[in-house]
């Protein structure tokens, strides 16, 4: 079990040294990395809801003008059945 135990402690010091001797980016670099690419998605987020938001406004606004286009005949429809009648 200490085999084991120290095995993996010299191969994770192993690796965290490779690590940093082979690291594409220092990690200030890394950090304005992720930042960027952060705020990239969440603007992409924002402009996807805001299309959402404008989509959904549309469909309201022809569903509101067909529901008074509906109302409308049935009106008609009723004024014209009452002067028959």
């Amino acid at each position: 079990m200490k085999n084991t135990g120290f095995g993996f402690l010299t191969g994770l010091g192993v690796g965290v040294v490779l690590g940093l001797l082979y690291a594409p980016r220092s990690g200030k670099k890394t950090q304005e990395l992720i930042a960027k690419e952060t705020q990239s998605g969440l603007d992409k987020v924002s402009a996807a809801g805001k299309r959402m938001r404008t989509q959904a406004e549309n469909f309201a606004e022809k569903a509101s003008e067909r529901i008074s286009d509906v109302v409308e005949a049935g009106r008609e429809g009723y004024r014209e059945q009452k002067a028959r009648a």
